[in-house]
Formats: C-alpha cells, sequence, structure tokens
C-alpha cells in the first residue's frame, strides 16, 4: 500500500495519535540510551526516594530555607519556563507531498496538535504548582483561589510567549529580533511580579483580567496558522527545532555525550582574527591557546561555565544553614573541575591532529593549569555574585 493510499483512509485524530505513539517510543529509547540500570538503581530510585521522604517532610514541619524563599522568586522561575519550548505540529517533511493534498487531514493534524500543546502547558504547570504546595501552603499561608489563580496565570503567560515566539522569530535583522525579544522578556517579567504581588493582597480583578487577556492574545496570535498551509515550511522548522532541543534537554544529562553547537557565520564574534595569546611559542601555551579559543567560540562551553556558577551562587544565597553552604561550596569545586576536564578531553583528545600529542608532559602541564585557571575563577565569581546577592538582600530587607 502506498503512503498515499494509506494517509487517505486515516483521520486526523488516529494519524496525531499515531505520530505521538512515534514520538513517546523514539523519547523513550532516548532516555533508555543514558539511563541504564546501575543509573536507574544507584541514582534514580535513592534520589526519588530521598525527594519523597523530604517532600513530606514539609508539610509536617516546613524548613528553615523556606522562609528566605520570596514568593516572587519562585514566580520568576515559573517565568523563565515559560520562554522555553513551543506549540507541537506533529508535521513531517513528507507532508508536503501527501498531506497537504488532504487539506482537511492535514489542517485536522494541527488544530489537535494545538489542543495537545495547550493541554500539556496546563499539566506541566499543574505538576509545578504541586511542586511549591508546601511552600505556597505553610510558608506563604495562601488560600485555595490564591493558589489556582497563581497556576493559572502562568499557564495564560506561556501560552502567550508561545504564540508570540514564531511572531518574534520573523523580525528581519538579528538584533533588531533580540532586542526585541529581551524587550519582551524584561516587560513580561515586571508584569509577572507585579500580578504576583496582587495575588499576594487578594487583589484578585486584575490577575483575572491578565489571565483572560493573555489566552486572548495567544489565539488571536496564532489561531489563523491552523487554517492555512502557507506557513508549512515554517512549522516544519519550528517543529524540527522542538524536538531537537527535547531530544537535547535529555541527552544533557549525559556527561558523556558532547553538546556541540552550530552555526552559519563564517566568522567567529570572539578572537575573529585568530591572533596569538602567548608570546612565548611552545607546545605547553600551544595547548591552552587551543583550548581558549574554542572555549571562548562555543557557547555550549561558556554557557554550561556560567551556568554552574550561577546555580551554585544562587543554591548558596538561598540555603540559610551554613553547614550545607560548606557542602555546595566543596561539591562546586569538584564538579566544575570534573567538568572542565571533560571539556579539555572533548576539546583536545577528539580532534587527530591534537590527540597524537595526549601523552606529552606538556599536555598534562597545559591541562592543569588552565583548567586550576578556570576553577579559581569560577570560585571567585560565585564569591562575587554572593556577595552582591547578599546586599542586595540587606539593603532591601532593611
Amino acid at each position: 500500500m502506498s503512503s498515499f493510499s494509506f494517509v487517505t483512509k486515516m483521520s486526523s485524530v488516529a494519524l496525531f495519535m499515531k505520530r505521538l505513539l512515534i514520538e513517546w517510543k523514539f523519547q523513550s529509547r532516548v532516555w533508555g540510551s543514558i539511563l541504564d540500570w546501575t543509573v536507574i538503581l544507584y541514582i534514580l530510585i535513592p534520589g526519588l526516594v530521598i525527594f519523597g521522604y523530604h517532600y513530606r517532610s514539609w508539610w509536617n514541619e516546613p524548613p528553615n530555607w523556606m522562609q528566605s524563599v520570596p514568593f516572587v522568586f519562585i514566580a520568576v522561575i515559573s517565568y523563565l519556563l515559560a520562554w522555553r519550548g513551543q506549540y507541537r505540529t506533529f508535521i513531517h517533511e513528507a507532508d508536503k507531498v501527501f498531506l497537504i493534498k488532504r487539506l482537511a487531514l492535514f489542517l485536522g493534524l494541527k488544530r489537535i496538535s494545538y489542543v495537545y500543546s495547550l493541554f500539556t502547558t496546563l499539566l506541566l504547570y499543574g505538576v509545578i504548582t504541586f511542586l511549591f504546595l508546601p511552600v505556597l501552603i505553610q510558608s506563604y499561608k495562601l488560600l485555595n483561589i490564591q493558589i489556582f489563580l497563581f497556576a493559572l496565570l502562568l499557564t495564560s503567560i506561556k501560552w502567550f510567549i508561545m504564540g508570540l515566539k514564531p511572531k518574534i522569530m520573523k523580525i528581519d535583522g538579528k538584533v533588531l529580533r533580540s532586542l526585541t525579544r529581551g524587550f519582551t522578556f524584561v516587560i513580561g517579567s515586571w508584569m509577572v511580579q507585579f500580578l504576583c504581588i496582587q495575588i499576594l493582597k487578594t487583589a484578585y480583578l486584575l490577575p483575572v483580567l491578565a489571565c483572560l487577556l493573555f489566552t486572548g492574545i495567544a489565539f488571536v496570535l496564532y489561531m489563523p496558522s491552523l487554517f492555512k498551509v502557507s506557513t508549512f515550511e515554517e512549522e516544519w522548522l519550528s517543529e524540527q527545532k522542538e524536538r531537537q532541543r527535547l531530544i537535547g534537554a535529555i541527552l544533557t544529562i549525559a556527561p558523556e555525550v558532547e553538546k556541540r553547537s552550530t552555526s552559519t557565520r563564517t566568522k567567529p564574534w570572539v578572537l575573529r582574527k585568530s591572533k596569538r595569546i602567548y608570546k612565548k611559542r611552545n607546545p605547553e601555551n600551544g595547548f591552552k591557546e587551543l583550548f581558549i579559543k574554542v572555549f571562548i567560540r562555543n557557547a555550549n562551553y561558556w554557557g554550561g561555565y556560567l551556568q554552574i556558577v550561577s546555580i551554585t551562587s544562587a543554591a548558596l544565597l538561598l540555603v540559610p544553614p551554613l553547614w550545607i553552604k560548606v557542602i555546595i561550596g566543596v561539591a562546586f569545586i569538584f564538579m566544575l573541575n570534573s567538568w572542565l576536564m571533560s571539556v579539555w578531553d572533548q576539546t583536545i583528545i577528539s580532534y587527530p591532529l591534537t590527540k597524537k600529542y595526549q601523552e606529552r608532559d606538556e599536555f598534562f602541564n597545559a591541562r592543569k593549569k588552565l583548567v586550576g585557571t578556570l576553577t579559581v575563577l569560577g570560585i571567585l565569581f560565585v564569591a562575587f555574585f554572593y556577595w552582591i546577592g547578599s546586599q542586595l538582600y540587606f539593603y532591601f530587607s532593611i
């Protein structure tokens, strides 16, 4: 049976369910590739048991650090999450040949996928709200209507952002597009903080109106694309990007998998003329110079470095007990050092021209010095951000 005759005998619901099952099977295989029995037995299961025990204890006796976590902080973290992801369409490249000839089937698939995206977003923020319930009820003493309105507000904002992102991506010029995205992000963050403060004050009118407004605008922005096929290329590329993002998020857990970034630029933003960093030319400096240039030019490398530093700084600020701060600090040093060693191996050993020199003393000396320097620099960054955060907390608490 040909692909076309097979497609024509399917309904939109059946086609959607078939592709959804294929997607779930594919994602499960990706998870299975990184979660072997040792990880499940020694890390995943104990982690779930420990989390369940502590989560249950939070309902009986909330820990002291919960008192120092402001409600706005939870709202901002949830708002950051809203900028991740977009609407799913579950369309494939071959649909341009087969499904577009069956407009009702193709448009039906898009509409069902749209409803699925709305539902999964609602479910996501329902789970997030459930995880934060001990904090929302025990620490902030929120009422049920306040918690419900908080979850509804975040859901409507997520829908609005997913409808707005395709419009932003159509803006010509990378600089203008980035400025528009940044401006929208900042304004949205201020609005979320303002509306959450209104919820705390039991002033429900503005949050309710905001939920209705965000939901209505989200529908207006995305609804026209559900009734036309002229946007097929954009939607297919968006679907591919979202699928790759989900796979990348899963593979991030596996440290042995390198996450390479792709770029269409012919010249890098940093060190574009590739001048010499070290005046003294020797093998050790050659290894260090190569690593520095690759590290700075690869957004995944320096982005991961900053992510580890920022998460550690935030953890040190939010967790009051001193002994826990010490444990976090020591773990940060070992984790950062180990991560930098892994990046060094991916950068130097993975390339044929430098791999043959990995047994030389200059290789080990360069790795030891450069990894040590970046580790110390990371410690200084954490100390600086921790000091800044402490000063701001002290200033606003006066």
